[in-house]
Formats: structure tokens, sequence, C-alpha cells
């Protein structure tokens, strides 16, 4: 997977660079990661950057750097803008801007956004990824279709696999959801959303050796990375399990 990202990437230098830096975040190499992403910017201040995908790149290096900093949100919201100004009809700036909408629980702006992406590409697996995410927010069913939609286009593509098996563990179907789980990793074993979301399936059977396990894993893969807790916090407290989802979140 990553290597396709950078072979996707490498024609234009600052994706290239964002690219790598997403590798060095999930490896744990933050300090790689920042100096990658601080250059990309460093190269957007000096008005080196005209073409559209690369603005979006910088807006995404912008948002990786800033992890909720409103000012950097700001400066990512106005260059997937003028992405779109100098490319409208190319999907992948409605994209982006939709999704860092979401992000920010607003998803009544977000899905005009994703609706003409999929007029541009009918066939994106992003843009199908991304509405259904939106779909999702709004416990709509259709996302189940789009999710599925997604995975058929990219069935290599890790976060579709993952938005399909929450789905499928919302619906109560978890062996659909291991399914999906298995699939993902095999396509990138070092996915720690995947395992996390592995690790609550095994919280959920109650085989507490696994889950030990696959958090360790995740920690070694990404020291950094605390959402993993808080996808078994989360799952505990849907299932009731309030002391168990207590202690998941304080880790």
């Amino acid at each position: 997977a990553y290597s396709q990202a950078l072979q996707h990437a490498s024609s234009r230098p600052l994706a290239l660079q964002v690219s790598m830096a997403r590798i060095h975040l999930g490896d744990g190499r933050d300090d790689n990661a920042q100096a990658l992403l601080n250059s990309v910017l460093q190269t957007w201040r000096a008005g080196a950057v005209e073409d559209a995908h690369e603005l979006i790149a910088v807006a995404q290096a912008a948002l990786a750097l800033g992890r909720g900093d409103p000012s950097f949100k700001r400066t990512a919201l106005q260059l997937y803008e003028e992405a779109i100004n100098r490319a409208p009809n190319d999907a992948a700036a409605y994209i982006g801007l939709g999704e860092l909408l979401l992000s920010s629980y607003n998803n009544a702006e977000a899905q005009p956004l994703f609706d003409k992406a999929l007029q541009l590409a009918a066939q994106d697996p992003r843009a199908l990824l991304a509405m259904a995410r939106a779909q999702h927010f709004d416990h709509a069913p259709e996302a189940l279709q789009n999710a599925q939609a997604a995975v058929a286009l990219a069935p290599q593509w890790a976060a579709a696999r993952i938005l399909l098996a929450q789905i499928l563990l919302e619906q109560d179907n978890p062996r659909a959801a291991q399914d999906q789980l298995e699939a993902a990793l095999e396509a990138n074993p070092r996915c720690v959303e995947a395992l996390s979301l592995l690790a609550a399936l095994r919280d959920r059977d109650g085989d507490q050796e696994a889950v030990d396990k696959l958090m360790s894993l995740v920690r070694m893969i990404a020291p950094r990375y605390s959402e993993g807790f808080a996808i078994l916090a989360k799952m505990a407290a849907d299932r009731r399990r309030y002391q168990d989802a207590v202690h998941y979140a304080a880790q």
C-alpha cells in the first residue's frame, strides 16, 4: 500500500513528501515526518505551488502538522478552496474539503461536496468512501452500500475495509467485520486502526490475551497512537461494559 502511494505521488514532489511523512508517522518517526511536512508548507509559502493536486498536498500537510490547531484547519480550508478554483472538474479537492468539514462535524456542508465529487467521478473509490463516511455519520443505511462499492473498486485499500467493518459491527455482524479487518491487514499489516478494531472484536469475545497482544503490537508500530484504546473504550461502552470502557479510556 505504501509503495503504491509513493508511485502515485511521484509525479508531484509535494504529494510525495506528504506520502513519505505519513509513512514516518505510522512508524512513530514523528521528527522525520514533521521535517517533511514543514518543508511542504515552506515551499507553498514561497509561492512555488500552482498545481491543484500540490495544493491539496499542502492542505494535507497543514492538517497533519496542526493536529486540531484551528489556524492550520483554516489554512487547509483555504487551500482546498483554491484547488477547487484551479481545477473545478477534479473530484479530489471536493473530497478533501468535504472530509475536513466532516472532521469538524459539519456534515451538512460536507455531503454536497461529496455529491459533487461523485458527479465528477462516480467510480472513484475515494468519493464513494467519503460519501459512506458522511452517511455513516448520519446513521443513514446507504453507508453500507457505498462502503461496499469502495471496497469492490479498491480491495487493497485498508481504509475502505475498516469503515465497512465498523458498519458491519454496528449491524451485529462480527464475523463479516472480522473478514474485512483481516483483509485490511493482509493489504497493510501495520495498519494500527485495523489492529485496534480487531482487538475490540477480541475484547467482545472475552479474549483478553489476544487484546493485549494486539494492542502491544499497535504500541510497537506507533507508540504515540492513542486512538486504539479510544476504539476499545467506545465499543465496550456500546455494549454497556462501562467499567471496562473507563479502563481502556485511561490507557
